[in-house]
């Protein structure tokens, strides 16, 4: 875990301050229960109180802009609704996009229908995330993504920064005691 969260708070770090990297993008893997979620909540919310301060130091210029979003109903979401979901992520006219977005969760859809909407969506939130900040969490281990995604989406998970806590137990029983 403090690999994670020194991992997490450079990350933040970085973010916050703007500051030019080749890697925008951080993935967690790991099994449930682990604190990928926990983590990145708290990546977006401090870099959400820190957003102001960011602008007025000059590492951005206006102020950022971040959100954290289970990718569980980004797939299953009405057109419409997804139509508004892609411009908060690019931005409309004047008003810049998000500069960070988490996603929670990636792999945990299902396609039921086989309609490529999950995958089709997904192609298109990485998209529009290129030269932003990222971080995603997911249960899918690195070794797995090629049997879950398509080569596109995959070449560019591949060129993130990865932390695998496959390793860590999971934390909530001993929570619930």
């Amino acid at each position: 875990m403090a690999k994670l969260a020194l991992t997490a708070e450079k990350f933040c770090r970085a973010a916050i301050r703007n500051t030019p990297r080749e890697v925008k993008w951080l993935i967690v893997g790991g099994s449930t229960g682990c604190g990928k979620t926990h983590t990145a909540k708290r990546v977006c919310r401090r870099f959400k109180d820190c957003r102001l301060w960011a602008w007025e130091q000059g590492f951005w210029s206006s102020p950022p802009a971040a959100e954290f979003w289970r990718w569980l109903e980004l797939p299953d979401m009405e057109e419409e609704d997804w139509k508004r979901v892609e411009e908060e992520i690019h931005g409309i006219g004047q008003v810049r996009g998000l500069d960070l977005l988490v996603l929670d969760d990636l792999g945990a859809e299902t396609d039921r229908y086989r309609s490529g909407v999950p995958t089709a969506r997904l192609q298109r939130v990485l998209e529009l995330m290129e030269h932003r900040w990222l971080l995603i969490t997911t249960n899918v281990p690195k070794d797995k993504w090629r049997e879950r995604w398509d080569q596109r989406i995959c070449s560019r998970l591949e060129a993130s920064a990865y932390i695998s806590l496959f390793h860590v137990p999971d934390y909530r029983p001993k929570l619930n005691r």
